[in-house]
C-alpha cells in the first residue's frame, strides 16, 4: 500500500470536484436559462383560445422539451428542500415558465390563471378544462375527413387542409409497437384510405387522372398521389386549347389591320392642307360675283373625289369646304 507521501505525490491525478447536474450554468441542467429568455418570450404564435387546445398543447410541448423545461408543468421535477440555493433557481425557472403560459392564452384565460403560484397547476388546469376525450375529437375529425370536398380551393390548399385533420387525427389514435409487422401493415391501410379521401374529394376535371392512380396496383401513397396530380395541373396551365390559339390570332389581325387603316389615313390626308390654303387664297383674293364663288366650289367639291380616297370624303369635310369657297 502507498504511503500518506505517495498520495501527495506531483503523480497523483487531482480529484475535480463533482457538478451537480441541476447546476445552472450547466446548458442540460433544468435550472439553464438562455440569455434571450425572459419573462415577455413568446413561445408559440397561436394563444390557447379553448377550441384549438390540442394544437396548442402539441406546440407548447414541443417548445418547453427544446428549453428543457418540460418537467416544470408535468410535475416530474418537484420543489427541492435544500439547499437553498437550488430552490431559489427552482423558483426562478418556475416561475420564467408560468410568465411563458401566461403569454401564450388570451386574456381571459390568463385571468383565471394568473394566481397560481406553479406552472404545472397551470398546466394541469387547463388540461382539466379544455382536454377533450378521444371518441368525441376522433368522431368529428372523421366526419370533417369524410364530408371535405375541394370546392373553389387550390388542390395545394385542398390537400394542406387534409393533411392537417390527418394529423390531428393520427395525434388522436395510438398505433401499437411491436416487433411483429403490425406497424407497417397498419401504415399501408392508413396511406390506402387517405389515397381513396383525397381523391374523392377532387374536382370532376380531374377525372381521368383520378382513374389512373385507381388504376396502379399497388396504389402509390397519398404523397406521391398528390405529386402526379400536381404535375398534371401544371402540364394544364402550359398548354392552351386550340380556341384559345385561334382567337388570339384573330385578335392579332384585327389589330393589324386597324393600324394599317390608320397609317393610309395618314397618307392620304396631308395633301388636303394645300387644297385648303388655295381655296382660301382664291376666295380672299376674287372680285367676281357671289355666284362665281358658287360655281368655282362646285367645280371644286367635283374634283375633289378624284384627288381624295372617296372613304374620307365625309360631310364634315364637304361642309368645311364650303364654308372656305362660299364667301359670306
Amino acid at each position: 500500500m502507498g504511503t500518506d507521501s505517495d498520495l501527495n505525490s506531483s503523480n497523483t491525478p487531482i480529484m475535480q470536484p463533482i457538478q451537480n447536474s441541476h447546476n445552472g450554468g450547466n446548458a442540460s441542467s433544468p435550472y439553464h436559462l438562455h440569455h434571450s429568455d425572459n419573462p415577455g418570450t413568446v413561445l408559440v404564435s397561436t394563444p390557447l383560445n379553448g377550441d384549438n387546445y390540442p394544437t396548442w398543447w402539441r406546440a407548447m410541448h414541443m417548445a418547453l422539451f427544446a428549453k428543457n423545461k418540460m418537467m416544470f408543468v408535468d410535475g416530474s421535477f418537484p420543489r427541492p428542500a435544500s439547499p437553498s440555493s437550488n430552490t431559489q433557481q427552482w423558483d426562478r425557472c418556475n416561475f420564467m415558465v408560468l410568465s411563458w403560459l401566461l403569454n401564450v392564452v388570451n386574456p381571459t384565460i390568463a385571468d383565471s390563471v394568473i394566481y397560481a403560484k406553479m406552472a404545472s397547476s397551470i398546466w394541469t388546469d387547463l388540461e382539466e378544462r379544455y382536454s377533450r376525450s378521444n371518441a368525441p375529437c376522433i368522431f368529428q375529425l372523421k366526419r370533417l375527413i369524410a364530408t371535405i370536398q375541394q370546392g373553389t380551393d387550390s388542390l395545394a390548399s385542398y390537400f394542406t387542409r387534409l393533411k392537417v385533420l390527418w394529423d390531428e387525427l393520427a395525434s388522436c389514435i395510438s398505433a401499437p409497437s411491436c416487433a411483429c409487422g403490425i406497424p407497417g401493415s397498419l401504415h399501408s391501410l392508413v396511406q390506402q384510405e387517405r389515397i381513396y379521401q383525397f381523391l374523392m374529394g377532387l374536382l370532376d376535371s380531374y377525372a381521368s387522372i383520378r382513374s389512373q392512380i385507381l388504376s396502379t396496383d399497388p396504389l402509390p401513397e397519398v404523397n406521391r398521389a398528390y405529386h402526379i396530380i400536381l404535375q398534371e395541373e401544371l402540364q394544364r396551365s402550359l398548354s392552351l386549347p386550340s380556341t384559345q390559339l385561334d382567337t388570339a390570332a384573330m385578335a392579332v389581325n384585327r389589330s393589324f389591320q386597324a393600324s394599317q387603316t390608320l397609317v393610309n389615313s395618314r397618307i392620304v390626308l396631308p395633301p388636303l392642307i394645300p387644297i385648303a390654303i388655295v381655296l382660301f387664297t382664291i376666295t380672299a383674293t376674287s372680285t367676281t360675283t357671289n355666284e362665281r364663288h358658287v360655281d368655282l366650289s362646285m367645280d371644286i367639291l367635283l374634283v375633289i373625289p378624284s384627288i381624295v380616297a372617296p372613304t374620307l370624303v365625309t360631310p364634315t369635310l364637304v361642309g368645311l369646304i364650303i364654308f372656305v369657297a362660299i364667301p359670306s
